[in-house]
């Protein structure tokens, strides 16, 4: 029987304020505890399946959901929802737990109400529940419901939280159940075949958390993984709904969500990966020349060269070149008249003193 407002729990100073979502499985409630004053969620079972034959089958796997979130408690991660109390039992043997209440909206509704998301905001909140699946499979738990209604985004600081492990499944267990959002579920999870194994694997989350962050950029559902695997029907590429949605963005979502699991990454790390922009190449550096080029010019000369060529020498070096000409011009002109004068003085020499004129060769020459 579903509990009304107001309805005050036996074992637990916990008092119902609303119904917040009813599933195949349980039941949540807004509640209010009323000892510390504060807004929590409790989860049961529904009451529906009590005269179902499987009923302690689902009552075995809700303990199994209480169990698996306080495992990952114990990492406070800020995107997985936290259990603040132990299983405990109301009337007729109810089983139940209690969980912290975040104030917000799912990210269904979100988009529901403003159209699609901006890839930046879209790949925070999918990187936020993506780092909450990496914890999840380390502890060998696989989330099987990871879709925009089980993400909640906090009203206090715009986080992504991944609520509802109501259908999880460890990677060790023959049990498990299968359900699931058809819209954002692979089809493996839903089809209970030989196969099923597969619907324990990482490539399950992949698959949802690739079909949620389509929905994210497009703002339309996906088309359901078992009509694209039972009745050919195509997946409508996101870029078509999104055109200004990046290269990279897009291939990653088709990339997650492959009809075919061995066709998916192996692990939501690799998947995360793929959200990543391309790195631009780095270009080379320059090659440095090895030849030998001979340049004659003033200390600090202001060359230009080409590769392999002459270098090729600016206004000021011209300017350099021609007075060096011209002091060269003007030093051959005074070599050549001292040497007219020198032959002149020799000559008179000669004439006049011839012997003096050994010692004046010597005084030349020297």
């Amino acid at each position: 029987m579903e509990w009304q407002p107001g309805h005050k729990l036996k074992s637990r100073d916990y008092e119902i304020e609303t119904v917040l979502g009813e599933g195949g499985f349980g039941i949540t409630y807004k509640a209010k505890d009323l000892s510390l004053d504060i807004p929590i969620v409790i989860k049961t079972p529904n009451s529906k399946l009590q005269r179902n034959p499987n009923y302690a089958k689902y009552v075995e796997k809700f303990r199994q959901e209480a169990r698996q979130l306080a495992q990952l408690g114990l990492y406070r991660h800020p995107h997985i929802v936290r259990v603040i109390s132990s299983l405990f039992e109301e009337e007729d043997n109810l089983p139940c737990f209690a969980m912290d209440f975040i104030p917000g909206l799912s990210l269904y509704h979100l988009v529901q109400i403003q159209g699609p998301l901006s890839e930046t905001k879209a790949l925070e909140y999918i990187e936020q529940i993506g780092s909450a699946l990496v914890v999840c499979h380390g502890k060998g738990i696989i989330h099987r419901d990871v879709h925009p209604n089980n993400i909640l985004i906090r009203q206090d600081n715009n986080q992504a939280v991944l609520i509802d492990f109501g259908i999880a499944a460890t990677m060790n267990t023959s049990r498990y159940t299968h359900s699931g959002n058809q819209a954002f579920a692979p089809w493996e999870q839903i089809v209970p075949c030989k196969e099923t194994e597969k619907s324990k694997t990482p490539q399950v989350d992949i698959y949802t958390l690739a079909a949620s962050l389509y929905y994210l950029v497009t703002g339309k559902e996906p088309t359901p993984g078992i009509a694209r695997k039972f009745s050919n029907q195509e997946l409508q590429p996101p870029e078509e709904l999104n055109s200004s949605l990046s290269d990279s963005i897009s291939q990653a979502i088709s990339r997650g969500m492959e009809v075919e699991p061995e066709n998916r990454p192996d692990s939501i790390e690799k998947w995360l990966k793929l959200l990543l922009p391309p790195v631009a190449p780095q270009p080379k550096p320059p090659l440095i020349s090895q030849t030998k080029t001979e340049v004659r010019a003033p200390a600090n000369p202001r060359v230009t060269t080409q590769k392999n060529t002459i270098p090729i020498i600016d206004q000021k070096e011209e300017e350099y070149q021609k007075q060096k000409a011209e002091q060269q011009r003007k030093q051959q002109e005074y070599e050549n008249k001292l040497g007219r004068y020198k032959r002149e003085f020799l000559t008179t020499v000669e004439l006049e003193y011839p012997l003096t004129l050994k010692c004046m060769l010597f005084i030349f020459d020297d």
